[in-house]
């Protein structure tokens, strides 16, 4: 992956998208062959290098209990008060804390439990931008936004100004417009490799999915 770009997985559910992830960020360790982030081996570096290296966003983000403004800053504690503004416009945290009463000191309760899943997700989003790691890893990150807040959480990791590597596991195929390349993964393997543009012309395994997705998207319910 060239430093600097936007990389997107996708492939069907349990294919192993996740798990490159997991072996970019060192949380697991290959069996065979090796994961380099700029020509250094992740499995050569100590915990806290491996955590200052990536900038990761789960699927399923965990808040402690504290404030919107203590769970954001927990990325980055020596971070100024301007980026932690600029990250919560990116990720439209700027609008929860707007129509809170405490605003950004409000308390989201353990686990996040007083935001709902598409609020936490935005504020693990914010916290992910603020930390000036060279990678920035997305674990289907809008799976849990609407529409109208997925287009958004696109747009902001786009218009993220840092310039670090993006990867970005997807199911839903809105959310990877913006990637310069795509893998397309199935059963563990890599089986398809290139542009957005590449791969609908080439008509194989991501142009079908793609379909798929648009055609689903356009169904409608009707009244009887």
């Amino acid at each position: 992956m060239q430093p600097g770009t936007t990389t997107a997985i996708v492939g069907p559910s349990g294919c192993g998208k996740s798990t490159i992830l997991a072996l970019i960020a060192g949380l697991h360790q290959p069996t065979r062959g090796r994961v380099l982030i700029d020509g250094t081996d992740v499995a050569t570096l100590d915990a806290r290098a491996q955590q200052a290296v990536c900038s990761v966003v789960f699927q399923h983000p965990y808040l402690f209990h504290g404030t919107i403004r203590d769970n954001v800053f927990a990325a980055d504690p020596g971070a100024s008060d301007d980026q932690f503004a600029q990250a919560v416009r990116l990720a439209r945290v700027d609008e929860l804390i707007a129509r809170l009463p405490d605003g950004a000191n409000t308390i989201v309760g353990e686990a996040g439990s007083a935001l709902s899943g598409g609020e936490r997700q935005r504020v693990s989003i914010a916290r992910a931008l603020l930390k000036a790691a060279p990678v920035l890893l997305v674990d289907e990150a809008t799976s849990a936004l609407d529409a109208e807040n997925e287009a958004a959480v696109v747009d902001a990791l786009a218009a993220d100004p840092r310039s670090r590597t993006r990867v970005i596991v997807a199911h839903r195929l809105a959310s990877i417009r913006h990637a310069d390349r795509v893998l397309f993964v199935d059963d563990g393997r890599v089986v398809e490799d290139g542009s957005i543009s590449e791969l609908l012309t080439a008509g194989g395994r991501f142009s079908q999915f793609w379909r798929q997705q648009h055609e689903a998207a356009e169904w409608q319910i009707l009244a009887e």
